[in-house]
């Protein structure tokens, strides 16, 4: 199938931007020692967009993730607007989940990305802290076999709201954290902090999961900034205006 020249668009299921089900079914095969899980959400969806492939005057970054990436995505275009072609691979797909890699790989084959910015952390709960760095250490290695001149930055997944019923969550994402600074510091890759972004602040929250607009924002500036110096271009200085 030919690409588009100006925008490569894949939707798959509903794109719910405001809900991440806690359901989870499983393929029986999964539940034999040692063989692959497929754990499956009520709802599975991916989205994903890659504009101006053939324009080469300006280089070409990768954020991948899920609905958070889909909240701080537009802002980032914008602030790289001139400076990059900003795509997106945002997917309900864990890490653990083989099916994460199977998309992550149909974005990086064919193009020439100079930098992915991957944030994976908040879907997949069953699998374990073993079965999700056994997936990261794919993704990375897949990244790095496909797009061996790209820059790779792994993003810090954001906690659960403070206070929420979703909490108790946060300590699995602490671990998944922890795994990944492991791996980025084991493939050369830099880690961007956005879990300190919305840590200790209910403020910043709309549900247990998502960001509001002065969170998103915040979460822009800095993905923002992590990609243009891992692209070695200065951040242009923003005067306040009041």
């Amino acid at each position: 199938m030919k690409r588009n020249n100006t925008l490569t668009h894949i939707a798959l299921g509903a794109l719910l931007m405001n809900a991440i089900p806690c359901a989870f079914s499983e393929d029986k095969a999964g539940s034999d020692a040692g063989a692959v899980r497929y754990l499956r959400e009520n709802t599975e969806w991916c989205d994903a967009r890659i504009q101006d492939t053939t324009k080469t005057n300006l280089p070409h970054v990768l954020l991948v993730g899920d609905s958070i990436v889909q909240g701080y995505y537009p802002q980032v275009e914008k602030r790289l607007a001139g400076k990059a072609y900003c795509g997106r691979l945002a997917t309900s797909a864990c890490v653990a989940d083989p099916a994460f890699l199977k998309q992550l790989e149909a974005f990086l084959v064919g193009y020439k990305l100079a930098v992915v910015h991957i944030n994976n952390g908040l879907h997949g709960w069953p699998y374990t802290d073993a079965e999700y760095k056994a997936g990261y250490e794919k993704a990375l290695a897949l990244i790095k076999r496909l797009q061996p001149d790209a820059k790779v930055i792994v993003a810090l997944t954001t906690p659960l709201k403070p206070g929420s019923e979703k909490e108790h969550l946060t300590p699995q994402v602490d671990a998944r954290n922890k795994i990944a600074t492991e791996l980025a510091a084991q493939h050369g890759a830099e880690i961007n902090d956005l879990y300190a972004v919305s840590k200790g602040h209910p403020e910043y929250y709309s549900d247990p999961y998502h960001h509001n607009a002065p969170a998103m924002a915040l979460q822009s500036e800095k993905v923002t900034a992590a990609m243009l110096a891992a692209l070695g271009i200065r951040a242009e200085r923003t005067e306040e205006k009041e």
